[in-house]
């Protein structure tokens, strides 16, 4: 029967609370809250789009990445338009294991950090093929507007700063996951630990956003801002969901022997808004990201576009 936790009814909480949560068996195979009876179907159904719409993706990309020498290039241009399939998968797996919840938001928070870290690596490798090196590529560019109010040419000091906001956003972001293990003493410190992830966020995204500046005219038609507002909508998403539905879900809720905390339940609501909005990300990443990316001259770049739809051949014939 479906009762309101009460005082001598809270779900336990803090590290190794989990134990006492439900199961995937005992969640699916007995009463649960009934929110679970679309979120569930929700999860599944963004998990299974988006995998209809990445894993081709991801396959037209592995048939040009075998033939590329740069190595390190396959596995930044392969991160970004997996992460759509990743985070729903995960998102799905939230709603059926509730007990995994925790373990699953640090699992993505560490992919989000890497799926960061692969983009700055992947807009570095485009500027270091065209003269060899950071530096020297930096030297041949016109003047931009590096930074807010700054225009002037960019130099390695500029993407050493670039550098610092991304990986200091990628430790924060994997840090506040884990202190959220600690669920009363991250309640209290929610405003704090939100204000963090803010501000390291919008570090990280103007520097991106300054990186794409800097290498403007060498990236040419790669179409970076897509790229980057694609993998970053999702994450954006993702944490926007939860941080909404904290404000409504204000109580645990018991179900017979089984307790939900509202943690559990928020993880389970953002799951499936997340799995959905996953779908319409990974159909602007198989946009954004082709197996053009892993090539550096424009010869290249034309052969990898007829592996990926190969071109009618045509026959003249003059009278």
């Amino acid at each position: 029967m479906l009762a309101p936790a009460t005082a001598d009814a809270i779900c336990r909480r803090g590290v190794g609370a989990a134990e006492q949560w439900p199961t995937a068996a005992a969640h699916l195979s007995s009463d649960r809250p009934p929110i679970y009876a679309f979120l569930i179907p929700m999860a599944a159904a963004g998990a299974t789009m988006t995998a209809l719409v990445s894993v081709p993706t991801l396959v037209r990309i592995c048939r040009v990445a075998g033939k590329s020498k740069d190595r390190h290039r396959k596995l930044y241009v392969m991160i970004p338009p997996a992460s759509p399939l990743v985070l729903a998968t995960v998102k799905l797996v939230i709603a059926l294991a509730p007990r995994t919840w925790k373990m699953l938001n640090i699992l993505c928070a560490i992919f989000e950090a890497f799926a960061f870290w692969s983009f700055l690596n992947l807009l570095l490798s485009f500027i270091r093929t065209s003269a060899g090196d950071v530096a020297t590529a930096l030297t041949q560019v016109q003047p931009v507007r590096v930074w807010c109010c700054i225009y002037r040419k960019p130099c390695m000091g500029d993407v050493r700063l670039v550098k610092a906001l991304v990986w200091t956003f990628m430790i924060v972001v994997v840090l506040v996951s884990c202190l959220e293990l600690a669920d009363d003493w991250a309640h209290e410190h929610d405003m704090l630990l939100s204000l963090a992830s803010l501000a390291t966020l919008i570090g990280c995204v103007v520097a991106e956003l300054a990186l794409i500046r800097m290498g403007a005219e060498i990236f040419g038609e790669r179409g970076p801002h897509t790229k980057f507002w694609t993998m970053k909508g999702l994450f954006v998403a993702s944490t926007m969901s939860t941080r909404v539905f904290r404000r409504f879900v204000t109580s645990d809720v018991v179900v017979g022997s089984l307790c939900y905390s509202r943690e559990t339940l928020v993880a389970a609501w953002s799951g499936g808004c997340t799995a959905l909005v996953a779908f319409l990300v990974a159909v602007l990443a198989s946009q954004a990201f082709s197996p053009r990316d892993l090539s550096d001259e424009a010869a290249d770049v034309d052969k990898a576009a007829d592996v990926e739809s190969p071109r009618p051949r045509t026959v003249e014939i003059s009278l």
